[in-house]
């Protein structure tokens, strides 16, 4: 991140100096943003494949196994928000910070449909995919009009509520595989690539639209404990494959 930091101090005012600083604009944008966090590719595959394990010992050669989450996120369209702050270092360059926050919803229809067919006696359930992400950015601009367009790149720390689920057995007595939080927030780096079209309302308000890309992964330790008893921990390393497509609208205050 300083190295963002860096570029953005010593390359942006060398090119406001290339380009001309005679010319009057705008330099600071206040942004806030919100839509839908659309999961793609590996974050919103629903197989099956790691939800069973092959054992020949057991009826059918196939048991219940673990939700781990590499490859197969089940996650559905959530909502964020996100905001930013940015500095036109020339009439095309900006450099800035931006946050975002992103709740995603697990398809648990999907999972409990399918154990059901190995067992009907298994219910799984989890909690919300919770994200948030804090970076420098940034981006360049040209302006038609009433209308500008910008793309931007942002690179930085991204943080994951551990995607806690348990699995419950309704037999007598009823036994419950937890998730144990191990830690309680999940760390990680983030990539994300916007493009973002704006129309001028007034001098220093405008309006639009964005879409971004954003991929990031959380690596973890996956831990099972059977209760009641505390017996049969369980451990495997997992992992979450952040995938996500934003689309939404936004407001900006410029000055």
């Amino acid at each position: 991140m300083k190295k963002w930091f860096i570029i953005i101090l010593l390359v942006f005012p060398s090119l406001g100096k290339a380009q001309g600083s005679s010319e009057k604009f705008n330099r600071f944008s206040v942004d806030f943003k919100v839509g839908a966090a659309i999961p793609v590719g590996a974050f919103a595959s629903k197989s099956t494949s790691n939800l069973t394990r092959d054992d020949e010992y057991v009826n059918g050669g196939r048991y219940i196994g673990v939700f781990t989450k590499e490859g197969n996120g089940f996650a559905k369209p959530g909502f964020t928000w996100s905001g930013a702050v940015t500095y036109r270092f020339a009439k095309a360059f900006f450099g800035g910070l931006m946050y975002q926050r992103a709740t995603n919803p697990v398809d648990l229809a999907a999972v409990n449909d399918y154990l059901r067919t190995l067992d009907n006696r298994v219910t799984m359930r989890q909690d919300d995919y919770m994200a948030t992400f804090f970076a420098p950015m940034v981006g360049y601009q040209t302006m038609r009009g009433k209308f500008d367009f910008r793309i931007s790149q942002a690179i930085g720390k991204s943080e994951l509520v551990f995607p806690y689920f348990e699995m419950e057995f309704d037999a007598p007595p009823p036994n419950i595989f937890r998730h144990l939080y191990e830690p309680e927030i999940l760390s990680s780096w983030f990539s994300r690539t916007e493009i973002q079209a704006n129309y001028r309302v007034h001098k220093y308000l405008h309006v639009g639209a964005h879409l971004s890309y954003l991929y990031s992964n959380f690596d973890y330790n996956l831990t099972l404990v059977m209760f009641p008893g505390g017996s049969g921990e369980f451990r495997t390393p997992d992992t979450v494959n952040l995938r996500l497509l934003n689309l939404g609208l936004h407001l900006g205050v410029e000055f």
